[in-house]
């Protein structure tokens, strides 16, 4: 079954792998400052990093394929663990790579302790890059998410939120100008929905 659902995993475009080489050093800082926002809602313990990728974050990382970091290959959406033996998950920038994500959060929920938790963030609907609007039009296979979407599976999976919050609405920004400060300065006075990035972490009940 797994390998059924690798097969709707598209790979990325050529604009997603020219997104991806502009916002290098960007997504560095920017993996760097939502780990540390989100620490704290990391139990410790067994943590599992769902489509890891490159993230060395976790003592479980799997990923659909083989990575530099990954010792675990599978779907997020079949995982090949027992019931309830992780104290948290990691989606970092994930979900929105996978088709029909609210499958990938029943099946974390489901290797979730009591009491566990899951962090992650997302691209949001308005991400500065017009994400949206290159995914409608196919250029792109990356797409945003609905942080409102997110919250409603998450709860209907009896997950509760503990944190959110929103940030970056000065992406675009950085890929002239590379400061940092400015960008996090920028955010202060954007409204939150135009914010690029939507952080959480839920708890299970």
């Amino acid at each position: 079954m797994g390998e059924l659902f690798k097969r709707d995993v598209e790979p990325p475009k050529k604009l997603d792998n020219v997104f991806e080489y502009l916002s290098r050093s960007l997504r560095a800082k920017l993996n760097k400052y939502f780990f540390e926002l989100l620490k704290p809602y990391i139990k410790k313990g067994d943590v599992l990093n769902i489509g890891c990728g490159s993230h060395s974050f976790g003592n479980v990382r799997l990923d659909i394929y083989k990575t530099t970091v990954s010792n675990v290959v599978g779907d997020a959406r079949f995982m090949p663990f027992p019931d309830e033996i992780f104290d948290s998950a990691l989606a970092l920038s994930v979900l929105h790579h996978i088709p029909n994500y609210w499958v990938a959060i029943r099946e974390i929920r489901r290797v979730l302790k009591k009491g566990g938790t899951i962090v992650g963030w997302e691209p949001n609907i308005f991400h500065p890059y017009l994400i949206a609007l290159t995914y409608q039009l196919r250029l792109t296979n990356e797409r945003p998410l609905y942080p409102r979407h997110i919250r409603r599976v998450l709860e209907a999976n009896g997950l509760k939120i503990i944190f959110e919050d929103y940030f970056f609405a000065g992406r675009f920004v950085y890929n002239f100008i590379k400061s940092w400060r400015l960008v996090v300065r920028l955010d202060r006075y954007a409204p939150k929905i135009l914010r690029g990035y939507y952080a959480y972490a839920a708890l299970k009940t």
